[in-house]
């Protein structure tokens, strides 16, 4: 019985594979929700959302006040100088059609991990240059902005995250816009309102706030599977090359 001709030409074989792997593979750095996110992971709290439609600047604060590392049974805090000390901050210039405006902004975490031996309050942990936004709608009301950055140099903690990683911003309750009305809807396609969290007064708009998971972004198994067949196929080629000498 005659082996199929991929078990007798193993290039082919990779050369296939790889190219059926490649159209189906997610495009690189589309949202952080179609890669494999993983740990560490800073939670993030009392976020403030505010987009201009205008200028196109989103920009949001919050709290970190600990790092998720999965395998610590306890999870090391962030120390703030203040208990009102903004610690996550994110700006950028995002347009209407949801496209980044070029080295337009990124992402800071400050603080301490002492557990860590970062003693500063005032020490960059982690920071990054954004590549790409997305949005993910959970209806009207509530969804996710995704973010993927590029990390920077010098962060404390880039020894615990690869070249890129990513930020999940939740906002489950609505946006209101400027004037404090119900604004824009995680439905409409571009951005052509400006909103922000609700911030009050009034009865129904109370203060709410978002909440975000700024994540580790790891390989993702067809990549791997990718780069194996590439290698499996250059080892191949050369063991021919060597029996034809």
């Amino acid at each position: 019985m005659n082996p199929h001709p991929f078990v007798k030409r193993p290039l082919v074989a990779c050369v296939f594979v790889l190219v059926a792997l490649s159209s189906a593979a997610v495009p690189a750095f589309a949202s952080i929700l179609g890669r494999t996110d993983g740990f560490p992971d800073i939670p993030t709290t009392g976020i403030k959302i505010d987009y201009d439609a205008v200028t196109d600047v989103f920009s949001a604060v919050g709290v970190s006040m600990k790092i998720d590392m999965d395998s610590s049974p306890v999870d090391p805090a962030i120390g703030r100088p203040t208990t009102s000390t903004k610690n996550w901050t994110l700006n950028a210039k995002i347009d209407e059609n949801q496209h980044v405006v070029a080295n337009s902004g990124g992402l800071t975490i400050t603080g301490s991990v002492t557990s860590l031996g970062i003693t500063s309050t005032a020490a960059t942990l982690l920071s990054g240059t954004l590549i790409d936004f997305g949005i993910v709608s959970s209806g009207p009301t509530s969804g996710e902005f995704e973010f993927i950055f590029k990390k920077d140099a010098g962060g404390a903690l880039n020894s615990y995250y690869g070249d890129f990683f990513g930020v999940k911003l939740h906002a489950p309750l609505g946006l209101m816009s400027s004037a404090n009305t119900p604004g824009w809807s995680f439905q409409d396609a571009l951005l052509t309102q400006s909103f922000k969290t609700k911030l009050g007064p009034g009865p129904l708009y109370v203060p709410t706030y978002a909440s975000a998971d700024t994540r580790n972004i790891v390989p993702e198994p067809a990549s791997l599977i990718l780069w194996s067949c590439m290698s499996a196929g250059l080892i191949a080629f050369k063991r021919r090359i060597s029996r034809q000498r």
